[in-house]
């Protein structure tokens, strides 16, 4: 054997030992696969007097792992609604919802008289220290593999109120769901013991129930599973027979509260049971055979409120059952049950064989939500996904099969999902609200900015909107991209293979890899390990090598995503994924081509369309009456409105509104808004340009640069002597602003804090009369002498729902001055989620004043005259008298009372308390306490270091419409008023903040509300 002979055997063997301890790491990551086996019998009696459920679980649990175990989890669910400091509770805080947290006492839920006993000897228990829905069971004895043991405890759950989450109670109706302690999922990675939560569901292990269920006779009761009382089913088909007949009420009320009934029903494979029951409850039964044979029972179980919007969901519920049973594989059990409700679970909520939902509004709706909650039952139901840690592995692609049937199967009217406030904005709009625009929206809401999180987040890690922006919409879009790259049957294959392999088991994400990579011979990495890892945007950028015979398309950024080019005739192919760059012939093409065109909202990608000479071709200019939600593809829309005005030196203005804004922000904005001034028979108007850039994986969120201007009349010249100087004029001013900005990002995506450093420069010019006097002549000219300004500022406002609060650093000055102040505001809430206590810090001091002008602190609120930056907007800037003298905006000490009492020239510092009353009357009582340099020395007299005020505030649109009424004050204000002859009604003053109404402040408030 020659030496060459040996290597190669030696290099062959080696290979075939490499191999084979690959086939064995891949049997061992397969075989390592187990799942415990529970068998549930379950007792419960409701007492509606009482609002509790008294109930006595029995669990036979086999350890099917190879572990032995001392401990066993259990989820004692219902004590998320208990009280403020369960997690349920501090999520819903999280996403602005404070309902739960001032509950009533008598709203609230909980479980107890648990008393837990394995093979009828009580066992110890622990609960976790993070939640008491948690608790661990130490057993007395180390239940072995292979070891079955019956675990049995008494229970009792005072139902909540229902408005809180998916179990509860509203009127004599009664959600039952995640009810009874349950053990929790013990897998390959250990125990998964978690808290309740709104925002990520559940991960719970499969058995076999037995459930029987005492409610009083009047009660009509929807369940997991299959009714074992024939008496019952009769009732149920009597119901079902009058259907939609006058004769449905008589029946259902023709029980009596006074009687109990006993119901049994049986489940098999599923990892939850729920129940449902309702005193009004109208009935309406079905079958549907599917493809294979099978027969499905159907159920629908609905209160009278819209009867009509509810008679087709019988069809729907077929009709999806026979849809997904060929998309996916056959419906895993042998009854489904739609149940109308009216919990706070979004639009409806999943359990195995039922479903309910929250009174959908339109049929288009109802049919929506309804094959979407079916749908779980393969996705969650059969396919038993950890949701709480992989999201799209559930709602992801549940959502692409919803959107699916919508697309090729629905049956309810398209006309019906708008009603007539729909066609009336799309007439404005002139543009669709359809979904896929819809959802294109959504997408970029989440993502201009790069707020969005990968695909493969935890539940409780995405933020609210990002929950169903990308959990849902986005992994529903990602996984059309991956079907229409694989081509309709291989998908198709690949998802039943992935189904009938891995039903009624846990599938993690590395499985469903695994089932797709076998069934299509690919290598699936660049959607299962990069594109639903990371939310990086795709950026390409195309050359040529040869005019109309191939062009090569460059990955600069993002995923190794394949490639859909489609040319303007339709033709379309697939480029496989690649790292840099590929070469593709493209002479059979006709031009323009299109690349990933369908799906550049979810790859966050650059349109790219190219031409005949290999060129970008531009989006297309729009222009549209109002404005748009979102661009036309290959569009680029502009907006041209109408726009009017007024204010008392212009009067009424009229012109329009030229702009590039839309909801989602642009990189490039402007907005060009000429007005024709009746009064000045001029031009007034504004115009405003700005560019962002929103850096990826940096602590800047964003940086702006903007430019800005503005000119409009902001006082009246007039003498009225019969000397050369009688003149009349409206005097005007010209502002000019450069502008930087620098959002930072937050460390925690769920932090609700908006910090900004902001730099401005501001040149203004105000027209005033300026008189030259010589010895012979006095002239008058009217000159506009330019005024610059500098301002440094820093901003962090925090809108979390409980306790909110901001504050800001700012340095003010020109060459005669600079100045520097602080304003700190905090809100206390109340015992009432909507009432509260405002205070207000304001702080300042001038660090250096060389000026002639009154730019002095002042403890009064701002009328127009004070606001030297013309930073506000003022209807009568200047007016001493009539109604828009009483105009102010709250600025530096924000008293009410108008004086020239409080100013100073070197600090000056004030508290502002203002409060709701317990009552819904808009009347705020509110306090100011301030004091300056120099305060005693206005009125000897009076010793006090502080002055102060009282009254009350009409409150129409907080911060934006308020009328406010001084009553009481101190002693130097009294005298201050009483020198001026100052009038009660005089001191009466309102607040109208038209700039907080402005596009950008409205844009800015909506999304970060909404994010």
């Amino acid at each position: 054997m020659s030496r060459v002979q040996r290597n190669m055997i030696e290099f062959f063997t080696s290979m075939i030992f490499m191999f084979s301890s690959l086939s064995c790491l891949y049997a061992q990551s397969e075989s390592s696969y187990f799942q415990q086996k529970l068998g549930y019998k379950i007792k419960a009696r409701l007492d509606d007097v009482t609002q509790t459920v008294h109930g006595y679980v029995e669990i036979q649990y086999t350890n099917q792992s190879s572990n032995s175990l001392d401990t066993i989890w259990f989820h004692l669910w219902p004590n998320a609604y208990s009280g403020r400091n369960t997690p349920l509770c501090k999520q819903k805080l999280n996403h602005r919802d404070a309902s739960l947290y001032f509950a009533e006492e008598s709203a609230l839920g909980r479980i107890d008289s648990i008393s837990f006993t394995v093979d009828g000897i009580p066992v110890k228990t622990q609960y976790n220290g993070q939640s008491s829905e948690m608790v661990a069971l130490v057993l007395n004895k180390k239940l072995r593999s292979g070891q079955s043991t019956t675990i049995t405890t008494p229970f009792k759950v005072k139902v909540p109120d229902a408005k809180f989450s998916r179990m509860g109670r509203e009127g004599d109706a009664y959600y039952m769901t995640q009810w009874y302690p349950k053990p929790a999922v013990y897998d390959s990675r250990g125990w998964h013991p978690m808290p309740y939560l709104d925002q990520g569901e559940f991960y719970s292990e499969f058995g076999d129930y037995d459930v029987e269920l005492d409610v009083a006779s009047n009660y009509i009761v929807a369940a997991s599973g299959v009714l074992l009382n024939e008496q019952e089913n009769e009732n149920l088909r009597k119901l079902s027979s009058v259907y939609g007949t006058s004769n449905q009420t008589s029946i259902i009320s023709a029980a009596t509260s006074s009687e109990r009934k006993t119901l049994r029903y049986r489940l098999e494979n599923a990892h939850d049971f729920a129940w449902f029951a309702d005193k009004q409850f109208q009935v309406s039964l079905d079958t549907v055979t599917l493809a294979s044979g099978k027969k499905v029972a159907i159920a629908v179980y609905h209160t009278p409120k819209k009867q009509e919007l509810w008679k087709d969901a019988n069809s729907y519920s077929a009709n999806g059952l026979k849809f997904l049973s060929d998309a996916i594989g056959d419906y895993p059990y042998e009854t489904f049950t739609v149940v109308d409700g009216r919990i706070s679970a979004g639009g409806g909520m999943e359990y195995p064989s039922i479903t309910i939902l929250n009174s959908p509004s339109n049929a288009e709706s109802l049919e929506r939500v309804l094959v979407h909650e079916l749908g779980h039952n393969w996705f969650y139901g059969a396919l038993a996904s950890n949701e709480r840690d992989n999201p799209w592995m559930d709602e992801g692609i549940n959502s692409y099969y919803e959107q699916l049937y919508m697309a090729k199967a629905r049956i309810s009217d398209p006309a019906s999902q708008k009603g007539l406030f729909s066609n009336q904005v799309e007439k404005i709009l002139g543009q669709s609200l359809n979904e896929d625009s819809l959802m294109n929206l959504f997408f970029d809401l989440a993502s201009y900015d790069h707020q969005d999180q990968p695909i493969a987040t935890k539940s409780d890690e995405f933020t609210f909107f990002n929950y169903g922006a990308i959990a849902y919409m986005k992994t529903a879009k990602a996984f059309d991209f991956l079907f229409d790259y694989l081509g309709e049957e291989l998908a198709s294959r690949c998802m039943h293979d992935y189904y009938n392999e891995w039903k009624f088991r846990h599938p993690q994400p590395e499985d469903i890899q695994r089932s797709f990579e076998r069934t299509s011979s690919m290598n699936l990495d660049w959607f299962f390990k990069d594109l639903l890892t990371t939310n990086a945007p795709l950026r390409l950028s195309v050359r040529s090598t040869e005019i109309d015979k191939r062009i090569n398309i460059l990955r600069r950024n993002g995923p190794e995503t394949p490639i859909q080019i489609i040319d303007k005739n339709g033709v379309n192919i697939w480029i496989p994924p690649f790292q840099k760059d590929t070469a593709i012939n493209v002479s059979n093409f006709s031009f323009p081509i299109s690349i990933n065109t369908e799906y550049e909202s979810v790859l966050k990608q650059n349109n790219l369309r190219v031409g005949m000479s290999v060129n970008r071709i531009l989006p297309k200019p729009h222009l549209r009456l109002f404005t748009s939600l979102v661009d036309e593809p290959n569009s680029y829309n502009l907006t041209l409105a109408p726009a009017i005005g007024w204010n008392t030196y212009d009067n009424f203005m009229a012109g329009i509104y030229f702009s590039n804004r839309k909801v989602v922000p642009r990189a490039f904005e402007f907005s060009l808004t000429p007005l024709y001034s009746t009064q000045r028979s001029d031009i007034s108007g504004s115009f405003m340009s700005a560019y962002h850039y929103w850096p990826v994986n940096s602590t800047l969120k964003e940086v702006e640069l903007m430019f800005s201007g503005s000119s409009y009349g902001y006082d009246y010249y007039e003498n009225n002597t019969t000397s050369a100087f009688a003149f009349e004029k409206t005097l005007v001013y010209r502002r000019a602003t450069a502008g930087l900005n620098f959002k930072l990002r937050n460390i925690d995506i769920h932090s609700r804090s908006n910090k900004q450093f902001s730099l401005r420069f501001i040149n203004l010019r105000t027209e005033e009369a300026v008189f030259q006097v010589s010895q012979r002549t006095i002239t008058r000219e009217f000159k506009s002498d330019p005024r610059n300004f500098g301002v440094l500022g820093f901003e962090n406002q925090n809108d979390r729902k409980l306790d909110p609060f901001s504050y800001s650093l700012n340095l003010t000055g020109s060459d005669d001055h600079v100045k520097f102040f602080t304003e700190f505001k905090y809100r206390f809430n109340y015992k009432k989620e909507r009432k509260g206590l405002d205070v207000r810090f304001f702080a300042g001091t001038f660090l250096y004043n060389k000026t002639i002008r009154n730019y002095n602190f002042k403890m009064s609120s701002w009328r127009g005259a004070d606001d030297y930056l013309f930073d506000g907007i003022y209807l009568g800037r200047n007016e001493l008298e009539g109604l828009w003298s009483r105009q102010m905006l709250v600025r530096d000490g924000g008293f009410i009372t108008p004086m020239a009492l409080g100013q100073s020239s070197k600090w000056l510092t004030a508290l502002h308390l203002s409060s709701d009353n317990p009552t819904p009357i808009p009347i705020r009582p509110f306090l100011n306490i301030g004091t300056y340099e120099g305060i005693n020395r206005v009125f000897p007299d009076i010793k006090s270091p502080f002055m102060y005020e009282g009254g009350l505030t009409f409150s129409i649109v907080k911060g934006i419409a308020e009328v406010h009424f001084p009553l009481f004050n101190s002693a130097d204000i009294d005298r201050t008023l009483d020198v001026n002859n100052v009038k009660f009604a005089e001191k009466i003053r309102f607040v109208l903040d038209l700039s907080k109404l402005s596009f950008d402040q409205l844009r800015s408030k909506i999304i970060n509300r909404i994010r």
